[in-house]
């Protein structure tokens, strides 16, 4: 028994995410999802998705006791699911793990992983945040390395013409998707989380401009530099000239 097409891009979507594999050290793997108390939709849709690995398996609420820190409530409701054992995922694990016989093994990206907008969209649905205000977009990829990061970065170009880069949180990165890219990557994803309402949040961008800020070329920034060189005109009449903010002709003008 093998998953399909559809469950394998399901599946690597989430392990990016939120998603593990258990060890191999006691016969077959299985997979396990969890998700917060809010989304059990969306653990019943994987759940049916995985269809026949999850026939026997029932959600199971968990409780987590959180004490101080970064965590606003002490105790967090959490609903998951674990799929039967099977060979298909003791081969994942000792795919996506670095020590797959080790328990508490970290997991790793795979050097063959091909990103498609359904595997983009499960790996959204788990660890994306994004913010319509500034049209920013992330994707929280904290338990892998800066060089896994960076590949996931170039992926995400390759595969799917989506621009990003790496962003700092305190000692870590996250991917931070660029403006440019923020509409066709949620539309992207759309299609496949749109059945899920309690995701609906995720993916609806009614009320937000899509117009994007200006981009200035580097003859914008040369013809700019060579005015001003020869001192007949202010930081004024060059915005003015251009089209931007004066500041941003400060900007220029510090940098060369």
């Amino acid at each position: 028994m093998n998953l399909t097409s559809e469950q394998l891009d399901l599946v690597t979507g989430n392990l990016l995410g939120d998603g593990s594999i258990r060890s191999v050290c006691c016969g077959n793997s299985s997979f396990s999802f969890t998700q917060k108390e809010e989304n059990k939709e969306y653990v019943q849709f994987v759940k049916h998705s995985l269809l026949p690995f999850t026939k026997n398996t029932r959600l199971g609420l968990s409780i987590y006791k959180k004490n101080g820190g970064k965590w606003k409530r002490k105790e967090y409701r959490a609903w998951g699911l674990w799929t039967c054992r099977n060979p298909v995922f003791t081969d994942l694990r000792r795919k996506w793990y670095k020590f797959p016989e080790t328990p508490r093994s970290p997991k790793i990206v795979p050097l063959d992983t091909i990103l498609n907008w359904r595997i983009a969209a499960f790996w959204f649905a788990d660890d994306g945040h994004r913010k319509n205000s500034s049209k920013s977009l992330k994707l929280c990829t904290h338990c892998f390395t800066e060089s896994e990061k960076e590949f996931l970065s170039y992926r995400l170009l390759k595969d799917l013409g989506v621009e990003s880069s790496l962003n700092r949180d305190k000692d870590k990165f996250y991917i931070r998707l660029k403006s440019v890219s923020y509409f066709d990557f949620v539309e992207g994803v759309s299609s496949y989380l749109s059945s899920i309402s309690c995701l609906e949040y995720k993916i609806d961008c009614s009320g937000v401009s899509r117009k994007m800020a200006k981009t200035y070329s580097d003859e914008d920034k040369m013809n700019v530099l060579n005015m001003w060189e020869t001192g007949k005109f202010t930081t004024g009449d060059l915005s003015n000239f251009v089209g931007c903010h004066e500041r941003t002709i400060r900007r220029w003008l510090k940098n060369v």
